[in-house]
């Protein structure tokens, strides 16, 4: 959200607008709420989750099935070869650096012996990880590379990432199908690689794919805790579920303001 504000305004204005402004940032939007709401109880209460689950995909995405909306092998080799060698290192080398300092935080499992007992306090991950990487404009691997590696880390069995794969305008018109982001592919490949813990990619995002991971279908599994930014959609759809499956934080677009002074 941009809003650009006089510069001459007097102070008592410029207060007042700016107040107005974060009110509007961090207000509750009943219309996103009622959407979410509405969309976590057709999954939730569907006899036939995925038909559910990819009729939104079709709605907001594009069309997706059974068979088309796991991530297929021939995706990500040519995510490779969208991408330059140079940036490929690039991710290579924070696959490389953030794993080094997440292994730093590994700890061991702590016992203090006492006369009669032995109390000991151990780190249990849990069974199932679900990452959302969001889609768009942006690029986002970081977020692929700083979730999935964590986990890997801490011993979860079953990394699931959804990522809308979503058509330009250009393929739109021409009726092609949307390619997803080369470097988030590319990325989670490369991390289920360094890691020797695969990543099951799904072709979905919104609130549509937050539900599905909470509830599971029959294409895409439930998982225990629902982690990564999204829009206000998505942080809307981890809010309402939280509870029913595990959320890391209400995490959603940034805003920055600058505030410039003129003499």
């Amino acid at each position: 959200m941009i809003e650009l504000i006089s510069q001459r305004e007097d102070e008592q204005n410029f207060e007042a607008r700016l107040n107005a402004l974060i009110s509007n940032r961090f207000g509750q939007d009943e219309d996103i709420s009622v959407s979410v709401k509405k969309i976590i109880d057709d999954i939730r209460t569907a006899k036939d989750r995925d038909q559910v689950v990819f009729s939104y995909a079709t709605k907001y995405d594009q069309e997706v099935r059974a068979v088309t909306v796991k991530a297929f092998p021939d995706e990500i080799k040519a995510a490779y070869q969208s991408i330059s060698p140079l940036k490929l290192k690039a991710i290579r080398d924070a696959i490389k650096g953030v794993r080094a300092f997440h292994l730093k935080q590994k700890k061991k499992a702590a016992k203090l012996k006492g006369k009669k007992s032995i109390l000991a306090l151990r780190e249990v991950p849990v069974e199932s990880v679900g990452i959302y990487v969001p889609g768009g404009r942006a690029a986002y691997p970081s977020t692929v590379i700083m979730n999935a590696i964590p986990a890997q880390i801490a011993g979860v069995k079953k990394i699931v990432m959804v990522t809308p794969f979503r058509p330009t305008e250009e393929e739109r018109k021409k009726g092609l199908k949307g390619k997803g982001n080369p470097y988030v592919l590319v990325a989670a490949n490369e991390v289920a690689l360094s890691g020797n813990v695969p990543i099951e990619i799904y072709k979905i995002g919104g609130a549509h794919a937050v539900a599905a991971l909470a509830f599971g279908s029959q294409s895409i599994p439930k998982v225990d805790l629902i982690i990564g930014p999204g829009s206000a959609f998505v942080t809307e759809a981890k809010k309402q579920l939280s509870g029913i499956v595990g959320i890391d934080k209400l995490a959603g677009p940034s805003d920055v303001v600058v505030l410039m002074t003129l003499m």
